[in-house]
């Protein structure tokens, strides 16, 4: 048992948080998510024209149109959002 004066062990040495800067926490990070949210679902759009275009250029090129385009723009958009988003993660704040 503890006396007035003492503090937890398991405490550490930082003071609790107190409720209000709890909640405060929890907004913020709720409206970090809902911006992340936002930019990976608009970045996700764009990759997708992106890619379509991407694979219509492919297309012209060759001239005729691929008996296996959705798995070719399945790799074009696989391989375009796996760069860009890592790319968000790394340089947007709480990405």
């Amino acid at each position: 048992m503890q006396g007035a004066g003492e503090r937890d062990s398991r405490a550490g040495s930082r003071p609790a948080a107190s409720g209000w800067t709890m909640v405060q926490s929890a907004q913020g990070a709720t409206e970090t998510i809902a911006m992340q949210m936002i930019l990976f679902t608009v970045l996700g759009i764009g990759l997708y024209l992106l890619a379509d275009r991407l694979l219509d250029g492919i297309e012209a090129r060759a001239g005729r149109r691929f008996e296996y385009r959705s798995l070719i723009f399945f790799a074009l958009l696989l391989a375009l959002a796996v760069v860009s988003f890592a790319i968000v993660r790394r340089f947007v704040p709480g990405g």
